[in-house]
């Protein structure tokens, strides 16, 4: 028995050295401002988003790990958001062309949200979304040296699938105490960019970040 532990403790290590670990991620801000001048309106969104990502490679082209999509932010005055989701993946090299490479990425995504707004006259709204993806987009990396590499992800050209659930809870204080809940359920199919939030926090059409290997 002690033979056989030592040999898995030996595989295992043997398995980790020569496998590639590396840690890295992407983080945005964004800040939009939109203005009514018939309504005499002003509406402001802040958001923040951070995305660490850590994987390892099992081979020379063959890597797998997942992000950790974090996002804050405050949608409209006396609004609030956060937001939390991972994403495993795998990506395989396709291409390569002496510092650039062209990969393949494939995953899935669990991600939930949750949006607080309270009124002037005292409406306070609650949103909860969860949302489920598959999806598939190239990536291209240029390794800056032998640690660091840049990365982007190219959401122009993806293959996704979401399914997302929302909850919808209003209650108002005045001038009397009701409280109303609403559920829905939407499916979605793209070929092509990816503009859906299954990441969290709108990443857009260009997911750029580094990476670190060790």
């Amino acid at each position: 028995m002690k033979k056989i532990f030592l040999a898995a403790v030996a595989a295992l290590v043997s398995f980790t050295l020569s496998a590639q670990i590396y840690v890295g991620g992407s983080c945005s801000f964004a800040s939009t401002s939109s203005e009514d001048k018939v309504a005499d309106t002003h509406a402001k969104t802040n958001s923040f988003v951070f995305a660490p990502n850590a994987g390892y490679w099992l081979s020379d082209k063959l890597a797998v790990g997942a992000y950790l999509n974090l996002t804050a932010g405050r949608p409209a005055d006396k609004a609030s958001r956060f937001g939390i989701g991972i994403t495993p993946y795998a990506r395989y090299i396709l291409l390569s062309f002496d510092k650039f490479n062209l990969l393949a990425e494939g995953g899935l995504s669990f991600y939930t949200q949750n949006d607080k707004n309270t009124a002037t006259s005292g409406t306070t709204i609650k949103s909860t979304n969860t949302s489920f993806g598959i999806y598939a987009e190239p990536v291209v990396t240029y390794a800056l040296n032998e640690n660091i590499t840049l990365e982007a992800g190219l959401n122009l050209a993806s293959l996704n699938f979401a399914s997302t659930s929302s909850k919808r809870v209003v209650h108002i204080d005045s001038p009397s105490s009701d409280t109303t809940t609403t559920d829905d359920h939407d499916t979605n199919f793209t070929l092509g960019a990816r503009t859906t939030d299954i990441f969290g926090g709108g990443w857009g059409n260009v997911r750029i970040g580094f990476t670190y290997n060790f």
